[in-house]
């Protein structure tokens, strides 16, 4: 590459643009070749590296750019394509994504008015439809959605037509004009402990507060119970508060747990209570033909959540949200004369109208090119594989003395979806003792960097957890972390014996 170019502007600068990519490629492709998940640096090692490398910005040509700067940013990355990768809910992602990604970012079209982005805007509307469909088929003329940038926000939407539906139904009360009404503060919305941190996080923005926050008992599979959620509404009514949202889970983030959504579903439609289910794990079993049936009820709910960067293998970011009736998501709608004016001149869709984002990227491209590349079954078949890896891991786990399972008396290998919370245990030491030694697990894992895991807390104790993501990772793969995580174990139990050579709390 002779010339240096900084825009698309001629036929020389799209040459160079052309080399440039091919060079990049390279870089990453040695990458994702290294059988490591993670270099092993430390968070203090991070940190030093990334400050050495913002010291100045005086000019680099791409050659430095990519040799000095973005080769060190690579090998300090953690590899999400490789099937070691077992930590979170990042998925690999699709060749046929990254097609679309370099489009997406070479375009730079923004999704909120038609004239910014023409057929972009109608194949997100074409893309929103087709799971429209999945989701409530016999609502499809009525269902819509929109794009969004994952989970969090989808879920606040969720709330928010929640909120400003019983507002307007019930309190003839307009929000967007009049602000919260008076009632705002014995507002309440259902969950259980286990729904994800975005609901809490919503209604503090929302102006409720986390104190709206009502909590549902569970069953011995950490699903909400239904019984228990009629208790709480007539609870809170006695009471003088005001149920406005019930909030369902479908794919917990531990225990991957799916609500029973066609029972919820009576008892809030009985109570006439808005009811939103958060699917944005659960939500890839919809091209599942063995599992699908799992999601029973989800043609009930008034709203959901479904995350494409999960489990349907898609860069970050690309969520969606879905409203059973596309009245309701109109209550978000708001018309500026400089972008989706009232009399638009064109009469074109404008899918500002219905997102909480003024500019937003064409992500739906990303999961068009996947899902034509790949198609609907192979997609299935993938999710398949992954839950049956995770059934197989569960059984693996607990065939050992040596691990234990959270909850092993309650959650069933068929409650799975992809993810195992267990930790590495030795009887003759104690639950601090433990709590250290899980602690230490984890942080070898990730420094070591051969297979990447979790760790979260489960009554307060320290556990691990398997997060399966890749449709290729095997059974004798999991088998060797499984096997790494106990030689770990193993060897920090030792080490703490010989810590308290002379103190019986771990013998």
């Amino acid at each position: 590459m002779e010339k240096e170019a900084y825009f698309l502007t001629d036929d020389a600068s799209i040459k160079h643009y052309q080399a440039l990519m091919l060079k990049v490629s390279e870089y990453i492709g040695a990458h994702l070749a290294n059988e490591k998940a993670y270099s092993g640096i430390s968070p203090e090692k991070s940190q030093s590296l990334a400050k050495s490398l913002t010291q100045g910005f005086q000019g680099e040509t791409f050659d430095q750019l990519l040799s000095h700067y973005l080769k060190p940013v690579l090998a300090h990355s953690v590899n999400i394509n490789s099937a070691h990768s077992m930590a979170h809910l990042h998925c690999p992602i699709m060749q046929a994504s990254l097609v679309a990604e370099m489009m997406i970012s070479v375009l730079n079209q923004s999704m909120d008015s038609w004239d910014q982005s023409p057929i972009a805007t109608y194949l997100e509307q074409a893309m929103i439809d087709l799971f429209s469909a999945k989701i409530y088929p016999k609502h499809i003329t009525n269902a819509d959605g929109v794009f969004t940038s994952g989970g969090t926000q989808s879920n606040l939407m969720g709330l928010l037509l929640a909120r400003d539906y019983y507002c307007i139904d019930k309190l003839k009360h307009d929000i967007t004009q009049l602000g919260l009404p008076p009632e705002a503060s014995k507002f309440r919305i259902l969950c259980t402990e286990y729904t994800h941190f975005s609901v809490h996080k919503s209604l503090m923005l929302l102006g409720l507060g986390r104190e709206a926050i009502c909590t549902v008992k569970v069953d011995d599979k950490q699903r909400m119970c239904p019984i228990h959620l009629a208790h709480q509404i007539e609870k809170l009514r006695h009471e003088g508060l005001l149920p406005i949202g019930v909030v369902a889970t479908a794919g917990g983030t531990d225990f991957g747990q799916i609500d029973a959504v066609d029972e919820l579903s009576k008892v809030a439609s009985s109570y006439d209570i808005w009811l939103h289910v958060d699917a944005a794990v659960g939500g890839a079993l919809l091209l599942s033909s063995k599992h699908k049936t799992r999601l029973e009820g989800l043609d009930q709910a008034d709203s959901v959540t479904i995350d494409f960067h999960k489990l349907f293998f898609q860069p970050i970011s690309c969520g969606a949200f879905f409203c059973k009736n596309k009245q309701n998501i109109q209550l978000l709608s708001y018309h500026a004369d400089y972008l989706n004016p009232e009399e638009d001149a064109f009469d074109a869709l404008n899918l500002v109208d219905k997102s909480l984002q003024t500019t937003r990227r064409f992500d739906a491209l990303k999961l068009f090119c996947a899902l034509k590349h790949a198609g609907e079954a192979r997609f299935g078949s993938w999710i398949d594989h992954i839950i049956n890896m995770t059934v197989k891991a569960d059984c693996l786990l607990r065939e050992s003395d040596e691990f234990e399972l959270a909850y092993q008396e309650s959650i069933h290998a068929e409650a799975r979806l992809n993810t195992i919370v267990f930790r590495y245990i030795d009887h003759r030491c104690s639950e601090q003792a433990l709590n250290k030694i899980n602690q230490s697990v984890y942080k070898n894992m990730l420094l070591q960097g051969n297979y990447l895991i979790a760790r979260t807390k489960v009554k307060g104790k320290v556990y691990l957890k398997f997060t399966f993501m890749h449709p290729e990772v095997s059974f004798d793969l999991i088998k060797e972390a499984v096997q790494a995580i106990k030689e770990q174990g193993q060897k920090l139990v030792m080490a703490l014996r010989e810590e308290r050579e002379h103190d019986h709390t771990c013998l």
